[in-house]
């Protein structure tokens, strides 16, 4: 059975628009290949501020930034990183449910940086998550309060045939450990070519997962994405369980972006950012 929550539904009706539309409703953060969007979390209620991550590898370049949007204007800071401990290729960030300016941002090779933000980037502490897929490129991670019980989700993305893997389990930020509960693989129908099938990972305040593949087919495009409903996670026998639709349900499609990061809220709807590689990045916003 495929289960679509209210929000979906609403993205569903809201996303059936004109490409003219669609194409004002993207706004350009920067034209900078190094600041391409590869995560992004809300990082305040009101829809106006988004931290972002980019998946830069060498020193001297921006892990972490800050969008602002403002009557349809986009201002955009970079947060400098602790330089003693720069990470290599971030490809996510979600917030900490229940702790305020808390977030975990993730690498590709599944290293994760639990920081708090304010006026400066605070280091909290680092973990790993295990190694149950080999050769992992993770590009989606979120975390989400199942009747009380902090679970994350992280997807390796797979290319072409190879699959996508969603794998979930229980994570302890105190002690950080994370014991691993399954694993499930996904493949999208468009797009197709070079295509990731994960790209990002979000869930909604219904339990519905959504997720995010894209393909490029060189650092000049083309792009082309799409974002789906993949299922949902809820308690089966006591413990966190992702249960994945049999065919995946689309919500929206863009030819045009390289779609690298989703973020959810109730009042407003889906936000996405793109890494569109030697054209920057850009953020859509309804």
């Amino acid at each position: 059975m495929k289960i679509i929550s209210a929000i979906a539904l609403l993205i569903l009706s809201f996303f059936a628009i004109t490409p003219a539309a669609d194409a004002r409703s993207w706004h350009e953060v920067s034209d900078r290949k190094t600041l391409g969007i590869s995560g992004m979390a809300a990082l305040n209620g009101s829809g106006t501020e988004f931290l972002v991550v980019h998946d830069n590898k060498n020193a001297g370049e921006p892990r972490l930034g800050k969008v602002t949007l403002i009557d349809g204007n986009i201002n955009y800071e970079t947060l400098p990183w602790p330089e003693d401990n720069l990470p290599v290729d971030l490809e996510a960030i979600t917030a900490v449910p229940g702790r305020d300016r808390e977030f975990v941002a993730l690498t590709s090779s599944g290293r994760g940086y639990h920081i708090a933000v304010n006026s400066a980037i605070v280091e909290l502490g680092t973990f790993s998550l295990p190694p149950v897929h080999a050769h992992a490129n993770i590009e989606g991670f979120t975390l989400y309060d199942l009747d009380g019980t902090l679970t994350a989700i992280w997807g390796h993305r797979g290319a072409g045939l190879e699959p996508g893997v969603f794998n979930w389990g229980t994570i302890d930020l105190d002690t950080y450990t994370v014991q691993f509960q399954g694993s499930h693989t996904w493949y999208v129908p468009v797009p197709q070519g070079n295509v990731r099938h994960i790209s990002d990972i979000k869930i909604d305040g219904a339990g519905v997962v959504f997720v995010s593949a894209a393909s490029d087919e060189g650092d000049d495009g083309p792009f082309d994405s799409a974002v789906y409903a993949a299922g949902s996670l809820r308690i089966e026998e006591g413990m966190p369980a992702l249960f994945v639709n049999a065919e995946p349900v689309p919500l929206l499609r863009h030819r045009d972006r390289k779609i690298e990061a989703i973020e959810l809220m109730s009042a407003i709807g889906v936000i996405l950012g793109s890494d569109d590689e030697n054209r920057g990045a850009s953020i859509f916003y309804p």
